[in-house]
């Protein structure tokens, strides 16, 4: 997710923290879980919490536990078994963006199915752009942000070697898109919900709405789009099993 437009909600216990040990129901119990190492880092693990503005990166824990993953890399549920720092990108008060587990494998999952020359929107907390950067079939990347504050504080800490290949856009992705006649091989949409540019009301469209929108606009390139469950459309992703489903619907529920 990035600051590029309204955040997504996510089936969760919605407070952030841990679900019901798996173990204790016999079909939870077979999910696949993602153990989180006890040095576990990310690119956004160093960035600074000074804030910009009204942006800033803010530094929580995870309690040791259980976490839904998603079917990110097939995993049901992530696992920490120790408490898990995690950076939080912030945007008055608001959270747009974390790099939990979740986010950060399914971010480098998206970037290794990456290849040439690729278009991505938002650059949050810089996860999927520093992983297409150590991704040698990624000829060069283009990060599209809308917001000055969020760029001021994460682009500096890309390291220099790199830093040729990476172009970052102050702009609008909607607009960017619409007035860029620039080819790409793939294009990342790491947004959950899209607006389209010039929209007076600013409605969002779900995930597949916006894909059909950069399908049009790119039609020879790859595009993904983070959020949607379709491993061809989002191949950070593979089926997940309805105890999983199952778990998630109750979970909703008792919201």
């Amino acid at each position: 997710m990035s600051s590029s437009t309204a955040p997504r909600r996510r089936p969760s216990d919605g407070k952030g923290e841990a679900i019901p040990d798996p173990s204790s129901g016999r079909a939870v119990a077979t999910m696949k879980v993602f153990d989180v190492p006890t040095d576990y880092r990310t690119f956004a693990t160093d960035l600074p919490t000074e804030p910009s503005g009204n942006v800033r990166i803010a530094e929580s824990k995870k309690k040791p536990g259980y976490y839904l993953m998603e079917g990110v890399r097939g995993y049901e549920l992530y696992q920490t078994r120790h408490p898990m720092k995690e950076r939080l990108l912030k945007i008055d008060g608001q959270t747009w963006m974390t790099d939990d587990p979740l986010h950060n494998e399914g971010m480098k999952a998206l970037a290794e199915k990456s290849r040439g020359r690729v278009l991505v929107a938002g650059l949050g907390l810089g996860l999927v752009t520093d992983a297409l950067l150590k991704n040698p079939e990624v000829e060069s990347v283009t990060t599209v942000e809308r917001n000055e504050q969020v760029i001021e504080l994460v682009h500096p800490h890309f390291p220099s070697i790199v830093k040729e290949r990476l172009t970052i856009e102050h702009e609008d992705f909607w607009k960017f898109v619409e007035i860029t006649q620039e080819p790409y091989d793939t294009v990342i949409c790491d947004l959950y919900v899209v607006s389209r540019a010039g929209r007076t009301d600013d409605q969002p469209y779900p995930p597949a709405i916006g894909r059909y929108f950069l399908q049009r606009a790119y039609p020879k390139s790859d595009v993904w789009v983070w959020g949607m469950r379709d491993p061809s459309a989002n191949p950070a992703v593979e089926p997940v099993s309805g105890e999983y489903l199952e778990m998630v619907r109750a979970m909703r529920e008792g919201q």
